[in-house]
């Protein structure tokens, strides 16, 4: 997702306090629009603590810390342990978006990624000739992921990537509207919320793979992720792979569509249905979105746009 925003100050010499770095193997950008200059030390301590924040989600939240919360329940299958607040949200969260999607959101792809090599750089995977063995999921999700109270039991490896980084958004965005914070934008690697206004009125966006002069969104209090494999794909003994795995036929990777874009009120929502939608395919995937009621544009791998009948409120041009 590309990021259109104007930073030169306007009439009303609105300053922008912003944090830039990474995080989470991603980058992040945080960006407070302030109405006047008093305001900038107090915005950079705040952003100073979100990003405190994330500091502490990585610890909880990463699979690729060894000494992180989920890394350690990861390695120690089918036994409780005692977890923290911050995790059992997350998992009440995938336990209902497993059956809101119909199965296409599921946590226990982990071992499908790793097996697909996707724990790995991408000069590793292409010198790996061993056979690819992946396995669809049969399972009910609640039968082995187990959440009671606080404590929490994997009968598998799961991966929340798919759920937390929109969750960090949510997060942050829910931290800066506590301290008062009218106008900003939280992005973590491409999940996005927007809050107010920009420097001068919505904040403009544009899809990446779209020019901005054909189609750009003007968002206010809205969140937007995109789910797509124009970085993420490889191949392996000559078949070809990306990130997006279907949990229910793992074996199939679809290359009909480029990317899929969808806007809610939260990052969670966007960045779920996003990667369901994908998954879906641009037939059922767009039938599902307008029954739904649900913002979204498909981008297929030609580089036609189709569009949702909800997204139509959040475009600021269109000219496809």
């Amino acid at each position: 997702m590309e990021l259109m925003i104007n930073m030169i100050l306007n009439d009303m010499n609105h300053l922008v306090a912003q944090r830039k770095f990474e995080k989470f193997s991603t980058n992040v950008d945080l960006q407070i629009i302030l109405e006047k200059d008093a305001d900038l030390n107090l915005a950079e301590r705040d952003l100073d603590l979100a990003k405190k924040m994330l500091d502490r989600f990585e610890i909880i939240f990463s699979r690729f810390r060894q000494d992180s919360e989920l890394s350690k329940i990861n390695s120690s299958i089918g036994k409780f342990h005692k977890i923290d607040r911050e995790l059992v949200e997350v998992i009440e969260l995938s336990l209902m978006y497993n059956k809101k999607t119909l199965g296409y959101f599921d946590p226990r792809i982990l071992s499908n990624l790793e097996e697909i090599g996707y724990d790995k750089s991408f000069h590793e995977v292409a010198k790996n000739n061993s056979p690819v063995n992946v396995q669809s999921i049969r399972k009910d999700l609640s039968e082995e992921l187990v959440l009671d109270e606080d404590k929490a039991r994997f009968d598998c490896k799961m991966d929340f990537a798919g759920i937390a980084k929109g969750w960090f958004v949510d997060q942050i965005s829910l931290f800066l509207k506590e301290k008062n914070w009218k106008n900003f934008v939280v992005d973590i690697g491409g999940d996005m919320y927007f809050a107010g206004q920009g420097l001068e009125g919505k904040w403009l966006v544009g899809m990446e793979g779209v020019k901005y002069e054909k189609m750009m969104f003007s968002l206010s209090d809205v969140a937007i992720a995109t789910s797509g494999t124009g970085k993420r794909k490889w191949e392996r003994e000559g078949k070809r792979f990306h990130h997006l795995i279907d949990p229910k036929d793992a074996e199939n990777f679809s290359f009909e569509l480029k990317s899929v874009t969808v806007i809610s009120g939260d990052a969670v929502e966007a960045d779920i249905w996003a990667k369901a939608l994908f998954l879906m395919g641009k037939e059922n995937g767009m039938d599902f979105a307008n029954r739904n009621a649900m913002a979204c544009v498909m981008l297929d791998r030609r580089g036609n746009a189709f569009i949702s009948l909800e997204i139509k409120k959040y475009i600021f041009n269109l000219d496809l």
